[in-house]
């Protein structure tokens, strides 16, 4: 059983019907399959738990006495149309159809009820009501009052506006994978970029595909159909992949990425090919169609427009840190004993982040801050930095003055504002006698103080003017012995215990 059939199983349902034989095995049906059923005799009744409780779907008899199926009909359409309904008549005839129909019901049944029927028509309502459920939510949010035929033009310029305020290339993609899923009533979507050389597409965002297909899925350009698109930069509908014979031989190794019918949408920008939008696996098995294809390309060429700002605004805070990485590695390179140093350093600080599982967002922010943690010394005299002998205080004074000074340079980057007070409370204390700001505990930012940690570990390990380098055991009994004076004590656990580990 899938993920959705098991939330899908999890709904309630409504069974009126006046045959107690009857209603008792439709209840019974119901609940094998994992559902919440609730029933009732008589249509008065059924329509005072309707008022009372929540419903995903109600399943009625047509012929009952006082008030019949048809009458209860109008009354549940009176107050919630967006429930659906399904008849059950044992006097089958195209008249009762399309009067059930016609009076707002999503399908009838034939008794004698065959289970396969019963079943498959109940997960086809609640799939409706899902529908409907995810449109009405859409339509509150963007809080729109539209005829239908004007919806999708005001609906999807309106996400372009949001797509444009977004602050990052991971939030437009997931942002627009959800939209378009929405929107296409389809369960699988997935945008697929290139990479940097243009020469293989990868998948940034999706919904519906397991995350290994996600982590491993790569497509060289011009390949298979996702990679033709970018040659062609046109989007197409395939019903079937037997319409494509030339590609039947290289769909089988993306057979657990593709399902059929499928529709694919380029990503482009002026002269310059982005990615792909994948969409397939409609809701109802229903096919795609000329509309359809339409509109996924027009918001595939509005996503465009966000991804590529994006990508721009990547390449520019790339820039960015690339400069304030020369600086930093500038500090360094003039003392032949910090070389190397920040590097170092990002590389023990990552190791613990990935120990403590934190996310890649926070991560990256820690690698920034690691790389330019001493970036402050720039504005530090060079007498003072490569004296090999104890420094004064007002020397050490203008020192201590460098975590603060690092802060001021990065600010100007927006791109480096979460890495900012990292930057400035390297220095803290776990004992709050540091600087400075004299922080204490948790109170110090958790990228600060595994920076505290893989800083020192990497100064009294590697030469210095005043002493050669220091032996690895030393240096992790002195860890220990500060543990919860100037260093976290968790967080040297977690790093000694990945220093041991590589002795191994």
């Amino acid at each position: 059983m899938t993920n959705e059939d098991q939330g899908l199983n999890r709904s309630r349902i409504l069974v009126v019907d006046d045959e107690l034989t009857i209603r008792k095995s439709i209840q019974k049906r119901l609940e094998k399959e994992g559902y919440e059923v609730t029933s009732a005799d008589n249509a008065k009744d059924a329509l005072q738990l309707f008022q009372e409780n929540s419903f995903d779907t109600v399943i009625s008899d047509i012929r009952m006495e006082e008030m019949d199926g048809l009458e209860l009909l109008k009354r549940l359409q009176d107050q919630r149309r967006d429930i659906p309904v399904i008849m059950v008549t044992g006097a089958p005839s195209l008249d009762t159809a399309q009067e059930s129909i016609k009076a707002g019901a999503y399908d009838y049944i034939t008794k004698p009820i065959e289970r396969e029927i019963l079943i498959n028509t109940v997960k086809r309502a609640l799939e409706k009501k899902r529908l409907n459920d995810q449109i009405k939510e859409y339509q509150r949010s963007l809080e729109l009052k539209v005829r239908e035929q004007t919806k999708t033009i005001f609906s999807i310029y309106k996400f372009a506006n949001q797509l444009n305020s977004m602050d990052s290339l991971e939030d437009v993609v997931n942002s627009v994978v959800n939209f378009v899923s929405d929107f296409m009533f389809s369960k699988r979507v997935s945008i697929m970029l290139l990479d940097e050389k243009g020469e293989y597409l990868s998948i940034k965002g999706a919904i519906g595909l397991e995350e290994e297909i996600v982590r491993k899925t790569k497509i060289r350009r011009g390949e298979a159909i996702a990679g033709k698109i970018l040659e062609t930069g046109k989007a197409i509908r395939v019903d079937d992949i037997s319409s494509m014979k030339a590609e039947s031989d290289r769909y089988s190794q993306y057979r657990s990425f593709m399902s059929f019918p499928l529709m694919q949408a380029p990503l482009k920008a002026t002269n310059l090919s982005l990615g792909i939008i994948n969409v397939t696996n409609r809701f109802g098995d229903q096919p795609y169609v000329e509309e359809d294809l339409e509109n996924l390309d027009f918001i595939a060429d509005t996503a465009s427009v966000a991804i590529n700002n994006q990508l721009k605004s990547i390449e520019i805070e790339r820039s960015y840190f690339r400069t304030m990485k020369a600086l930093a590695r500038a500090v360094e390179e003039k003392d032949r004993y910090t070389r190397g140093h920040s590097e170092r350093v990002k590389t023990y600080a990552v190791e613990m982040a990935s120990h403590l599982g934190l996310p890649s967002e926070i991560t990256s922010t820690i690698e920034y801050a690691c790389v330019l943690h001493d970036i402050g010394k720039i504005g530090i005299p060079d007498a003072i930095i490569h004296k090999d002998r104890d420094l004064t205080d007002e020397e050490y004074t203008q020192i201590k003055e460098h975590p603060a000074k690092g802060e001021n340079i990065i600010r100007v980057i927006p791109f480096l504002e979460p890495a900012q007070p990292i930057i400035r409370h390297h220095h803290e204390r776990f004992d709050g006698t540091g600087y400075p700001d004299g922080l204490r505990g948790k109170e110090i930012e958790l990228g600060a103080r595994i920076i505290a940690i893989a800083d020192t570990y990497d100064a009294m390990t590697t030469e210095r003017p005043y002493r050669g380098p220091l032996p690895k055991d030393h240096v992790i009994a002195v860890l220990k012995e500060q543990k919860g004076k100037q260093f976290d004590p968790e967080l040297v656990d977690i790093f000694v215990r990945y220093l041991l580990e590589q002795e191994d």
